[in-house]
This record gives structure tokens, C-alpha cells and sequence, in this order.
């Protein structure tokens, strides 16, 4: 039988698996309509994510998370899902949508409606409550190294760079988390094939 952290793993590859495919297409994108409906996609896998991860790292660590709280967390990720997947009649999302064809490749230009801006939050607060409490396993038990691997405390963090370079100004025009995510993932699938 299959542990309930490796299921939780599988979802979110699946669902990154989905942001990726998402990215691949917004970048061969010719037109705003196309570009939007591959951002749509791109929403699909990442909404769930971080929720995904969060449940992967309390189980893993044996930290009692709720059903309830899961629940409310899953249903958060799907009220946002469905405010981007009907962007069009309203502004909660996306206040403003554009293409532009200058930079690297051409590319979806989005001003953030209240509830990106929520989201956004939401998906941070989610990452640096799982990074606090990996980072609290990994030095409360540094010396048991099966406990709290080493690379999977990398891998939560790698994400982060994305976040990190686009609030410096690095890379603006070009969205770097399915890399670092991709990264990560990589990272993962050959720690769980080594395991």
C-alpha cells in the first residue's frame, strides 16, 4: 500500500506536471485568447500545490493537521481556481489582462485583482509555516538524518528563489517557479528512487 505522503506527492506532481504543460504553452502562445486559456491551465496545477506539499511535510513529520483543516484548505484552493477560471466576469482576479510581444518571448501581462493578491499571501503564509517547521525538525534532529533529509529541506526552499527573484527585479519579464518547482521535483524523484 502506498504511504499517505508518497499519494500526497504524487497529486501535487501531477499537479506541477499541469503548471508546467501550462507554461510550455503560454510561451508558444501567438495571442492573448490562446495565452489566457494556457494560463488558466497553469492555474489548475499550481492552486494546489503548496496545500498538497503542506500535507506531505506534516505527514511525513508526524504533525497532527486536521481533516477539517484540510478541507478548508482544499476548499480555499478551489474558490481561487474557479475565480481564475472565470476571469472574464470579473475583476477579483485579474484587474487588468494584456499581451505583450517585446522581451524574451511574447507574454501575458496581469495586474493583480484582490483575490491573485490573496492568493499570493495565502500560498506564501502556506510555504514559510512548512519551511519553520521543517527548518525546527531539521535542527531539533540534525543528527538523525532519516528523520528530516537534507535535500528534502533544499527542496522546499527552492521554489522560494522564484519568489525571491521577482521581488528584486530579477527576470521580470520571465516567470521562473515551473523552473525552480521542475528543479525540485527532480530533486525529489531521484531522493524517493534512492530511498
Amino acid at each position: 500500500k502506498i504511504s499517505r505522503p508518497i499519494q500526497y506527492i504524487q497529486y501535487a506532481f501531477f499537479f506541477m506536471f499541469l503548471l508546467n504543460i501550462g507554461y510550455w504553452i503560454e510561451i508558444q502562445c501567438t495571442d492573448l485568447d490562446a495565452a489566457m486559456v494556457a494560463v488558466k491551465i497553469e492555474y489548475c496545477g499550481s492552486v494546489y500545490i503548496s496545500t498538497l506539499m503542506m500535507f506531505v511535510v506534516t505527514e511525513y513529520l508526524h504533525v497532527s493537521l486536521k481533516p477539517v483543516i484540510k478541507w478548508v484548505m482544499l476548499s480555499i484552493d478551489s474558490l481561487i481556481l474557479l475565480g481564475v477560471l472565470t476571469y472574464e466576469k470579473h475583476d477579483l482576479f485579474f484587474s487588468a489582462v494584456g499581451y505583450e510581444e517585446s522581451g524574451l518571448y511574447p507574454h501575458v501581462v496581469l495586474e493583480s485583482g484582490i483575490l491573485r493578491h490573496f492568493f499570493t499571501y495565502y500560498t506564501n503564509f502556506i510555504n514559510l509555516f512548512m519551511l519553520l517547521i521543517l527548518t525546527y525538525y531539521f535542527i531539533r534532529k540534525f543528527r538523525d538524518r532519516d528523520r528530516v533529509p537534507v535535500l528534502f529541506l533544499v527542496d522546499m526552499y527552492l521554489p522560494f528563489f522564484a519568489v525571491v527573484f521577482h521581488f528584486l527585479g530579477i527576470m521580470e519579464t520571465v516567470d521562473l517557479s515551473p523552473i525552480f518547482i521542475g528543479a525540485a521535483d527532480l530533486s525529489r524523484s531521484i531522493k524517493g528512487r534512492n530511498d
